[in-house]
């Protein structure tokens, strides 16, 4: 996760706020997540997260999130817990399909990529030789344990994950690619 610079709210206040509004009262009478709508926005949404990442996911990092990994918005806080913000720009962040399977799974110490002073490296560190993220032991107990819960719940080292960023990592160096076009930026 490198810090998300966030961009201009593509949706009005007024607009947030009936939208937040609509899905708890929506919510609230089906109880039932699928039934989720993003009522026109998602194209507007999509383009604003788009332009402020520049195609990577805002957790694990992956590049290009327009290919293969799919590109989705993920409800920082679950649409489920906090309804009222479910269309909240602030809490909306661009995300690969596998990250965005942390479902309702959310817990106030994750660390959110567009946090001011948020650093990649005051929480966590790339081990180049698993491919791993993993929490920083150099820095305070509360920090690894903040990395070590955003970590679980993003699921940032399951599955292929670890290999393919060894892989992409390696590619992109040979190709000299510039850096903000490289997958997993925090590992070069």
């Amino acid at each position: 996760m490198i810090p998300f610079l966030r961009g201009a709210n593509p949706l009005s206040p007024q607009e947030e706020k009936s939208l937040g509004e609509w899905w708890t009262a929506k919510y609230a009478e089906t109880k039932k997540s699928s039934s989720w709508s993003w009522k026109g926005k998602e194209k507007v949404i999509k383009e604003a997260l788009f332009l402020c990442n520049n195609d990577h996911c805002a957790y694990c990092d992956c590049h290009p999130l327009k290919d293969d990994k799919g590109f989705e918005i993920d409800h920082f806080v679950p649409k489920t817990i906090e309804s009222q913000i479910a269309f909240t720009y602030s809490n909306l962040f661009p995300s690969c399909n596998e990250c965005n399977k942390k479902s309702n799974n959310y817990d106030p110490l994750m660390l959110k990529p567009d946090e001011l002073d948020y650093k990649f490296e005051d929480y966590f560190r790339f081990d180049s030789f698993t491919g791993e993220i993993i929490p920083n032991e150099s820095k305070p107990l509360e920090n690894q344990e903040r990395a070590k819960i955003t970590k679980d719940i993003l699921r940032l080292n399951i599955g292929n994950k670890p290999i393919n960023r060894l892989k992409a990592i390696k590619k992109e160096i040979k190709l000299n690619t510039p850096l903000d076009e490289r997958p997993y930026r925090y590992g070069y």
